[in-house]
């Protein structure tokens, strides 16, 4: 009973400082965005009150830029945010079956709605991104350049890295299946919409 007790302790502790620290990080980037804000209309001479952007593109205060502006993509980087949870399996293991399960969809919880977040968001900003920027695809010679060298400094990690590389081939294999689904079931639907 006393361990159960302390578990649940754990697990409280836990969603306060995962709740406290996203409410912070979500207030420094409104704060941070309100203030270039209210530079910006300082300097045209007219406060305008606008939304409060998100997209990780203008919370850098690339719409101060003062000069021409190119937008690249794709970001090949990062081309979707995922999420996870890091947690000692050994401790994971120790926990009750309920609190594992509640840490699980915990995690799928956070994933899922920020993905939908930053869809609805970046969809938006799209619009204001356009109004200052060249937006430019990466040429295919730069996409293969980075995907070489990209899949080079994988292979690198992995060479000295066991538990990276057992990740890897699983990784590699469903990055292949997912973007030949992504390709027949989105990619198409969005090119047909577009052309209609």
């Amino acid at each position: 009973m006393q361990r159960e007790t302390e578990h649940q302790e754990e697990l409280a502790a836990l969603s306060a400082s995962h709740e406290e620290t996203l409410e912070s990080r979500q207030q420094e980037i409104a704060d941070v965005r309100d203030d270039w804000r209210r530079e910006r209309a300082l300097q045209e001479g007219a406060l305008t009150q606008r939304r409060v952007a998100r997209d990780d593109d203008l919370i850098l205060g690339l719409d101060q830029f003062d000069g021409d502006l190119f937008y690249y993509h794709p970001g090949w980087w990062e081309p979707g945010t995922t999420l996870e949870v890091q947690f000692p399996l050994t401790l994971f293991n120790e926990l009750p079956e309920e609190y594992q399960v509640a840490i699980e969809m915990a995690a799928a919880y956070a994933h899922a709605t920020t993905v939908a977040q930053y869809d609805v968001l970046n969809s938006q900003d799209l619009k204001t991104i356009q109004e200052f920027a060249t937006i430019v695809p990466f040429s295919d010679e730069i996409m293969a350049a980075f995907k070489t060298e990209t899949e080079s400094v994988l292979d690198g990690i992995a060479a000295t890295n066991p538990t990276f590389g057992e990740i890897l081939g699983p990784w590699r294999q469903f990055r292949d299946d997912v973007s030949a689904w992504h390709s027949l079931a989105e990619k198409s639907f969005l090119n047909q919409q577009t052309d209609i």
